[in-house]
């Protein structure tokens, strides 16, 4: 028995190099070899990629605390994690328990990246081969599935979330191979969900809904017992409930991740044509600015679902559709849901929307799934699934045909997908700092507010950076989610109306805010008054803001500020 298990490990091992090599060119190709240094920040390079940058950094550099992914220099009342910046949270706990100046210092998302496409490849090279196909035949197809828009369009942005999305093929993977290997029921799902969990809370939601498939499949087949099954679900349940707490995904209250917004980013129900500006081949369809997330078949599967059509139809040979959802009811019930959530009440086919009422309560409630055209990814890539095991079974040289589809899309998608490889490397980060000035500011000053206090606010990522660089607390940023600020806003605004400023902050101080307000605060800081000073407009901050040195008596007028200094009551007056 030992030796056919060792056999059957050996064999498996085998299979799965082909993938590993494969995965490996297709990182090189997409996201480039030279994403591995941890010194080439240059690359990250969008706003999105700034932030998990940042909130690693700051991460990085603070003290271990409980919970261990807390990270509360980076926001506000210190309410934030190393979650709510999408900053690989498991990796970064990892690397900053590994302690290397190299890491804090730079980025691992390459590594992450790389981590994606092997769980790609080796995850769909089985869930093919548990299909039918033969080991060229999976590979192919795990081929097409890797260059659909949805595997590589997301790179440019969301590093943690596009790497993740392969997690989704082993998911499909478990739930077909549930009947097949009991023994990995529950410890391989445990995993799967833990690795979501460490990786993207979107990706948990997706993987529980095939557990929950699996599980009600299993009560239909009378495969379930009751007992041990509560058992294990009950551990799992207890686990990812864990999992939160150290990763610190309740140091935000629940209420504030209803962020409002329930289909702003919905999937438009011709999204599964619509290639969103990626293909050379296919025109674009009407939809809104904010469907911008990839929701397309790709145009080699398009091709061979054309194929599929003619070939079955001139042979009079059915789809086998209806009977394929009747073995699997649980799974379909689970898909359609979640399109619906996909497609949220506002409903837009092309350009054209429908907005269908909703309870308000429920509206809100569900505006905590905002990205919500995200719950539409497992039926596009079952979409793609089945598109190829079909291929496999009506050609005879179907071999053929996945790789003529696999060509086509590697042609089509070329200009765009190869697009995060040509970003220049290098180790500098595309965020202004002056460093000159920032080595002149007394460490008395803790922390750097942004005022008024809002995520995503302009000059955000230079608020951010000087911070981090400098050792420095930050309330700015750019969080997946965030507490209510009006609180917060309400007391900074309270403090400067009174002159009664915290002399351990430098504001952070929007000209907007100034000008609206500014009747109110000349009647606070005259021309005189010299223990209140702003740094000139541009000269540091964003051509938008202005930053304010209160206590100024205690470190000589401020002289750090060179000649670029005013009093605020003599700015005040020149807006």
């Amino acid at each position: 028995m030992d030796a056919r298990r060792k056999a059957t490990t050996i064999r498996r091992l085998s299979n799965d190099g082909v993938p590993v090599l494969i995965g490996t060119l297709f990182f090189a190709l997409t996201i480039g070899i030279e994403k591995l240094d941890p010194r080439n920040i240059s690359w990250l390079s969008f706003e999105d990629q700034h932030m998990h940058w940042l909130g690693w950094r700051f991460f990085a550099q603070d003290e271990w605390r409980w919970p261990l992914g807390a990270n509360p220099n980076l926001g506000w009342e210190r309410m934030n994690s190393i979650v709510f910046t999408d900053s690989f949270p498991g990796l970064a706990v990892l690397f900053k328990a590994v302690n290397l100046d190299v890491f804090d210092r730079g980025q691992f998302f390459g590594i992450g990246h790389l981590i994606g496409a092997l769980l790609l490849f080796v995850g769909g090279r089985r869930l093919f081969s548990s299909l039918g196909l033969g080991l060229l035949q999976a590979n192919l197809a795990t081929a097409i599935l890797a260059t659909t828009p949805l595997f590589w369009w997301m790179h440019r942005w969301y590093p943690a979330l596009s790497s993740g999305i392969a997690l989704l093929v082993w998911a499909i993977y478990l739930y077909f191979d549930d009947r097949r290997r009991p023994r990995c029921r529950w410890h391989c799902w445990a995993m799967l969900l833990a690795g979501a969990l460490v990786t993207h809370f979107y990706l948990v939601i997706l993987i529980t809904a095939f557990l929950v498939a699996a599980l009600v499949q299993r009560y239909i087949d009378n495969r379930l017992n009751m007992t041990v099954d509560t058992v294990f679900l009950s551990a799992i349940v207890a686990l990812l409930s864990g999992l939160m707490y150290l990763l610190g995904y309740f140091t935000v209250p629940s209420k504030w991740a209803q962020t409002g917004g329930y289909g702003w980013y919905s999937a438009n129900l011709l999204g599964f044509l619509d290639q969103n500006e990626a293909s050379w081949l296919i025109p674009d369809l009407p939809s809104k600015s904010s469907q911008h997330e990839p929701t397309s078949l790709g145009t080699g599967s398009l091709v061979l679902l054309i194929l599929l059509v003619i070939a079955r139809l001139r042979r009079r040979q059915k789809f086998e559709l209806e009977s394929v959802v009747r073995k699997h009811i649980p799974l379909a019930v689970v898909l359609s849901l979640l399109a619906l959530l996909a497609v949220t009440n506002t409903v837009t086919i092309g350009s054209w929307t429908i907005q269908l009422p909703l309870p308000h309560r429920l509206q809100h409630g569900l505006s905590i799934f905002r990205a919500s055209a995200r719950f539409i990814w497992p039926s596009l890539i079952l979409a793609v699934v089945g598109i190829a095991v079909l291929v496999t079974r009506t050609f005879k040289r179907a071999s053929l045909a996945l790789a003529l589809a696999f060509a086509i899309q590697l042609v089509d998608y070329s200009h765009e997908m190869f697009a995060v490889s040509q970003r220049p490397n290098g180790y500098d980060i595309n965020i202004v700092f002056e460093k000159e000035f920032w080595a002149r500011i007394p460490d008395e000053y803790t922390s750097i507010s942004s005022h008024p206090a809002a995520s995503l606010s302009e000059g955000w990522a230079e608020c951010a950076f000087a911070a981090v660089q400098t050792g420095r607390a930050a309330q700015c940023g750019y969080f997946a989610r965030v507490q209510g600020l009006d609180q917060v806003n309400r007391l900074q605004s309270d403090a400067l109306f009174a002159g009664n400023l915290d002399p351990h902050t430098v504001y952070w101080v929007s000209i907007g805010w100034l000008q609206t307000n500014k009747s109110e605060l000349i009647k606070t800081y005259d021309v005189e008054r010299a223990s209140v000073q702003v740094v000139s407009v541009g000269a540091v901050a964003a051509n938008s803001a202005v930053l304010i040195f209160p206590n100024c008596d205690a470190s000589s007028e401020c002289s750090f500020l060179g000649d670029r200094r005013t009093t605020l009551g003599v700015f005040l007056r020149s807006l």
